[in-house]
């Protein structure tokens, strides 16, 4: 048997991402026994996806399901498709990217020098690569905004349409303790070119600008950080902002 072509051929590393049918996962370890080199080539290759693993992974709150699911509807099913043997946490989801993206990455290096048809090849490891770490990316950030969410000294404040714009609403989230301040737009209409939307933080009947901001839906955006509030308001200004607020262009407000 030829051992370095068995090794350089990638089944080794689809056997430690758990990608073989069971019958070619049986050979590999009755492989393994019988030649020192592929056992040794199967340990460096578990010992490198743990590295990463280990390195990208992050472990969310412990107590961060129970929050999430009470304030869902259908806890019962919910929480047993979390606590299923396939959907333990977000970490362990992460976790299995990274061994795909990491397994991705050897089959390029070990193809690096085939030419012809594993041409192909090479590229759709290339681009699982690609895509699992984009994944990978948007879980960290789901991570950190569950994170502001749900911290307990985070104040969620509703602001609600006004005649401008009855049905608009946009929410603000705003940390009294840090005194940090981040937006999440539900609707509000496209701002006209030469127009950006502002937030107004109210205190003591003062305006206090917290920020321009983009209508992007879905995101939290991050604003100024503000010291002292009462009501938080909206106002469609000119591109970059005014020191004051333009009363008749505003589009939502609501109360602490």
């Amino acid at each position: 048997m030829d051992i370095e072509a068995y090794i350089s051929s990638g089944i080794l590393e689809l056997y430690c991402t758990g990608g073989l049918p069971e019958h070619e996962k049986r050979e590999v370890e009755a492989l393994s026994k019988e030649y020192p080199e592929i056992q040794a080539e199967i340990s460096a290759i578990q010992e490198t996806l743990s590295k990463y693993a280990s390195k990208y992974a992050k472990m969310p709150n412990p107590g961060l399901k129970n929050k999430i699911l009470d304030q869902l509807p259908d806890k019962k099913n919910l929480t047993h498709t979390i606590n299923s043997p396939t959907n333990k946490s977000l970490t362990f989801l992460t976790i299995s990217l990274l061994a795909a993206t990491v397994a991705a990455f050897f089959f390029y290096y070990k193809w690096n020098n085939v030419s012809g048809e594993n041409e192909k090849l090479k590229m759709e490891s290339m681009n699982i690569a690609s895509e699992n770490l984009k994944v990978i990316q948007q879980l960290n950030g789901c991570h950190e905004q569950m994170s502001i969410l749900l911290n307990k000294d985070t104040k969620v404040v509703p602001l609600g349409g006004l005649p401008n714009s009855p049905a608009s609403k946009v929410i603000v989230y705003w940390n009294q303790r840090n005194k940090n301040l981040y937006l999440n737009v539900n609707d509000l209409p496209i701002s006209p070119v030469g127009k950006q939307y502002q937030l107004w933080a109210l205190a003591n009947g003062k305006p206090i600008d917290a920020g321009v901001f983009e209508v992007t839906t879905g995101i939290l955006q991050t604003m100024k950080q503000i010291e002292k509030a009462e009501a938080f308001a909206v106002t469609l200004e000119k591109t970059g902002g005014n020191p004051t607020p333009t009363m008749d262009q505003m589009f939502v407000m609501g109360k602490i």
